[in-house]
């Protein structure tokens, strides 16, 4: 979705429906990357109109250095399409995994309104930033054994740094794409014997919370992006534990970016540690 002034992007293409129009695929080494390779997976965590997918399939297939009979497949934890719309697929020649289907069509053209209820914070917080170096950017095409290595690297730079952590409640918070790096930190101070560990990060896309029973969000914060300023983002159900620590992982270069909203989000939480992952 970034453009990098530093980059020509091998792939643009628009999604159409969603809240980021435009998407851009930037590879270091576009020719060798796709050289000899047989099969094409794309993951997702939903998919439901399928515009985005088959408008990177179109643009993918527009260049020569792709072998000729390259095999797509589309894999989701989620699946909302419509038969039509898996029918689409099936013309392009394009198969499909899912976990869960669902429908996403709705029932009535009803408008929904929604008037969050956001907890207020009342005491100050502490806010202390770090750097380690290592940064991998998978955005420019890496080894994915290379990009968890180095993940795990930083996992590791990150507990030395936090010191001892047992029997702390801790939220490990990725920011937007930068949610892999997070997790693999989550997982590593499991093992730490905290008292629980929580993950999860920012993003753009505005889920509308509920207090139904089982619904799974129950509140939302609109916070500062880490990366471009007046880009909307957004963290749910972090008012609802009082965590002794927050760990913040973000592969951000934004040095003059405002903590408070994000502190904000965690109205009930007083210690934060910002981890910025640097080349």
């Amino acid at each position: 979705r970034e453009k990098d002034p530093d980059r020509t992007p091998v792939v643009v293409f628009s999604e159409e429906h969603s809240h980021a129009t435009e998407q851009l695929l930037y590879c270091d080494d576009w020719k060798t990357a796709v050289k000899g390779i047989r099969h094409i997976v794309f993951i997702d965590d939903e998919v439901t109109t399928g515009k985005t997918v088959l408008n990177f399939i179109d643009a993918l297939k527009e260049y020569d250095d792709l072998p000729f009979g390259v095999k797509f497949t589309v894999c989701s934890i989620v699946n909302g399409m419509s038969a039509a719309t898996e029918e689409q697929f099936r013309e392009k020649e394009v198969d499909l995994c899912w976990l869960v289907k669902i429908k996403a069509e709705p029932d009535s053209d009803e408008t929904y309104t929604f008037d969050p209820a956001v907890k207020k914070r009342t005491s100050k917080y502490k806010l202390t930033e770090k750097h380690i170096g290592g940064k991998m950017d998978p955005r420019t095409g890496v080894k994915s054994k290379d990009y968890k290595r180095a993940c795990s690297v930083l996992s590791k730079e990150i507990l030395k740094e936090l010191g001892p952590v047992n029997g702390l409640n801790i939220a490990v918070i990725g920011t937007e794409e930068c949610m892999y790096p997070a997790i693999i930190t989550a997982m590593a101070l499991i093992r730490c014997k905290c008292s629980s560990v929580v993950t999860h990060s920012t993003t753009r896309s505005p889920i509308v919370p509920e207090t139904f029973r089982d619904y799974p969000l129950v509140s939302r914060y609109q916070v500062d992006s880490f990366y471009e300023k007046d880009r909307r983002t957004f963290i749910y159900n972090s008012d609802q534990t009082e965590y002794d620590l927050v760990v913040v992982v973000t592969d951000s270069e934004n040095e003059d970016y405002d903590f408070a909203s994000f502190a904000d989000a965690f109205s009930l939480s007083k210690k934060f540690v910002l981890f910025r992952w640097v080349k």
